[in-house]
């Protein structure tokens, strides 16, 4: 039981003050199967470790959240993630959050359609702010760009990166293309903290190499 719990510590390492805190997962050290409970607040069974992935299969949208991070108003958060299909004809997302509450929450994510909207791929950074989908009334957008083209069974590295004055997001393939960017500056009230961690809805998703620090 020792070993394991010193080969977890291995792959997964956090520094809980807040200014100071650090964080990265890879997976690789949890027994086949299991839920990485002692480092993650995981919200359902439908989040599984396999072959040293992070997977989802969750039908409804989920957050994962790092135990151990503080609420922050600076920070940033990345993870390596591969949509493998869809689950249903609805509409399906897997990214990276900062979750305030369950009403409160950023995320950067790959999206896809429903049939009604061609199953368009697309990616969003989108605010849930007092419960209300995609709020924008309290941000300006800075900047934009990338082509949005993201592909089944292709890895991307997704980022988000909070700070008092605003919130970006990213997402690059495996070789540093960049596939979007948005960025935006608050205006007025809006999410300015919360905790770091990844969300699915409707995938089957792989996340791996996640990290997360405060600035």
């Amino acid at each position: 039981m020792f070993r394991f719990f010193a080969a977890v510590l291995c792959a997964c390492f956090a520094v809980v003050c807040a200014q100071d805190f650090s964080f990265r997962d890879d997976f690789s050290q949890y027994p086949e199967g299991s839920s990485p409970t002692a480092n993650w607040t995981v919200p359902s069974a439908q989040w599984k470790v396999t072959g040293g992935l992070f997977v989802a299969t969750c039908e409804s949208k989920e957050f994962p959240v790092i135990k151990a991070a503080p609420m922050l108003s600076a920070c940033k958060a990345e993870a390596v993630v591969t949509v493998k299909k869809g689950l249903a004809d609805q509409w399906k997302i897997a990214g990276v959050t900062i979750v305030k509450d369950a009403t409160n929450y950023w995320h950067v994510a790959l999206v896809e359609g429903p049939k009604a909207y061609q199953e368009r791929h697309f990616c969003e950074l989108s605010q849930l702010y007092n419960g209300e989908w995609n709020y924008n009334k309290n941000v300006k957008m800075v900047s934009e760009s990338g082509a949005q083209d993201w592909k089944f069974n292709v890895p991307y590295r997704i980022r988000i990166e909070l700070t008092p004055g605003g919130i970006s997001g990213t997402i690059k393939d495996m070789d540093g293309k960049m596939i979007f960017e948005r960025k935006y500056e608050f205006t007025s009230a809006a999410v300015k903290s919360g905790k770091p961690g990844i969300d699915s809805s409707f995938f089957i998703s792989e996340f791996k190499e996640v990290r997360a620090k405060a600035q």
